[in-house]
């Protein structure tokens, strides 16, 4: 029985639907297609089962990997919107699960209060299960494969992201439906 079935989600080609034209083209296309669809179903999740969101979520499991931390390093941490995690610190600490100090200057530093800690047990139990539900057709060794090859795609981002780098070398063509980009001299 190949893999994909015995997910119980059917053939791969079904859960692609609709993106399979812009999949065969762009692996960005799909990539951003599991983090939306992941994104989607663990803030559901988590809001119904533990009242958090998943910027919260996302605050809580990096202040247990240490603590205390400036808001801003969280941010950069988790990869959020400082704007974002400042308003979510304040709500975890209004519901008690996180503290702040003052630091020098206007730097606030926060941590994980005991009942924010028991939680974060809870939320690291819950993502290792609902990890292992997404990766349960994965063998150990492609596991670590995929893992490797995100690492990569994302250690290329920045560079993918550098459009004025890409325009330097490239000459621009003006064609009736947009602009262009081919390689100069091709």
């Amino acid at each position: 029985m190949p893999r994909d079935e015995a997910s119980g989600n059917g053939e791969t080609g079904a859960a692609i639907g609709q993106l399979q034209p812009l999949t065969d083209d762009y692996v960005a296309v799909l990539v951003v297609a599991v983090a939306n669809r992941l994104t989607r179903g663990a803030s559901k999740y988590y809001r119904d089962n533990m009242n958090l969101g998943v910027v919260e979520w996302r605050i809580m499991i990096c202040l247990g990997h240490k603590s205390p931390r400036p808001i801003g390093e969280i941010a950069e941490a988790a990869d959020l919107d400082q704007g974002a995690v400042s308003r979510s610190i304040k709500l975890l600490c209004e519901r008690g699960l996180v503290r702040t100090v003052a630091g020098g200057g206007r730097l606030s530093l926060a941590s994980l209060t005991k009942k924010g800690d028991t939680l974060l047990q809870d939320l690291r139990a819950v993502g290792r299960r609902r990890e292992e539900r997404l990766m349960s057709t994965f063998t150990r060794d492609e596991r670590q494969q995929l893992r490797d090859l995100l690492c990569r795609m994302l250690s290329q981002v920045d560079f993918m992201n550098a459009d004025d780098e890409v325009g330097a070398d490239r000459e621009t063509e003006t064609v009736a439906s947009g602009t262009r980009r081919k390689s100069a001299g091709k």
